[in-house]
Formats: C-alpha cells, sequence, structure tokens
C-alpha cells in the first residue's frame, strides 16, 4: 500500500468518526437574517451571502450578509472569484471584507460557517449563541454519499488556486444554500 493511500483511508476514517459529533442546531422558526463565515471573508462567504439574497429576493427577503475571522484590513475578492461568482449571476465586483464582531453573532437569527474549525471556534467564542451557529456543508444531505468524509463536513477554501476550484466551491455553496432553502420553506 502506498502512503496516499494509507493517509486517506485513516482521514476518511477520522472525519467518519468525528463527523457524527457533529450537528447542526435546530432552525430558528422564524428566520430574518442570516450571517456567513468563512476566515478572510473574500471567497466563500460573500458568495455564500450573494447567492443567499438571490434565492432569498424570490421566495422571502431574509436579510444576508458576511463577515471573516481573521480580516486585517479591507480587502476585495480575487479576480477568480468574481469571475466564477458571474457564471452563478452573482456579483463580487464591489465587495469588501469585514471581520465579524460581537454585535452581528448578537442580532443575525442564524451564523453559517463553511469548515468545521470555523463552526468550533465561533462556538467556542460566542458560547451564548450557539444555538445559532451552523456548519453549511451539513444542509446537503446527498453530500453524505461522498467518498471524501472531509469534504462532506467542510467547504475548502478555493484562495490561491485556479479558477476551476472556485466554480467547484461556489456550486457546492449553492447546492447547500438551495437545500437550506429547502428546510427553511417547509
Amino acid at each position: 500500500m502506498n502512503n496516499y493511500f494509507i493517509r486517506n483511508f485513516a482521514k476518511n476514517v477520522y472525519w467518519s468518526v468525528y463527523g457524527g459529533t457533529i450537528k447542526n442546531p435546530s432552525l430558528p422558526s422564524n428566520i430574518k437574517s442570516v450571517l456567513f463565515i468563512c476566515l478572510g471573508n473574500i471567497c466563500r462567504s460573500p458568495f455564500a451571502e450573494r447567492i443567499f439574497s438571490k434565492y432569498s429576493s424570490n421566495s422571502n427577503n431574509i436579510i444576508s450578509y458576511s463577515a471573516g475571522i481573521h480580516v486585517e484590513y479591507p480587502k476585495s475578492p480575487p479576480l477568480e472569484a468574481i469571475i466564477s461568482a458571474k457564471e452563478f449571476s452573482v456579483s463580487l465586483d464591489d465587495h469588501s471584507s469585514r471581520k465579524i464582531e460581537y454585535s452581528m453573532i448578537e442580532s443575525y437569527d442564524m451564523v453559517i460557517a463553511m469548515e468545521v474549525w470555523q463552526y468550533k471556534y465561533l462556538r467556542k467564542m460566542y458560547l451564548e449563541f450557539e444555538d445559532k451557529i451552523f456548519l453549511l456543508p451539513l444542509f446537503d444531505i446527498k453530500y453524505k454519499k461522498s467518498e471524501s468524509k472531509y469534504d462532506h463536513f467542510n467547504i475548502k477554501d478555493p484562495f490561491g488556486k485556479g479558477i476551476s476550484y472556485y466554480n467547484e466551491c461556489f456550486k457546492r455553496i449553492e447546492i447547500n444554500i438551495e437545500s437550506l432553502f429547502d428546510l427553511i420553506n417547509k
């Protein structure tokens, strides 16, 4: 057996066990606002904010916003993110990153992270709001059939990679947003 196979096997076993401990809380009964969180607020969370807003305007007008855990100063999304987002009829042209603040966590009905470490970090830093902190990949129940258990629980950061990574990431986010809207509209 080669090292790559062994590493992937071990990673899948770990995420099969560890992932089973990760659960989203119940959805709030009357959702009026959603805050999306990622690391730097230049790719995933602004895309999630904008795609959510696109779906929301078609159905129930829930407000969406985004922020990042590690934002030193406002930055624009990379060109690859802007180009990829346009393929989903979403514009990131005017986005500027912003850092998460306590008042944001306090005021939004749902706070949704892209990766497990972000979800865990938010739940640890904002203990009193853990019932409103969610993990976006858990909304897509179809993804459980994936070979990679890590990918089931995490939406990988495409930053610094090619346009195909952004397209894959944004498609995954859109699928999860669609699934979330299915739950909200039930």
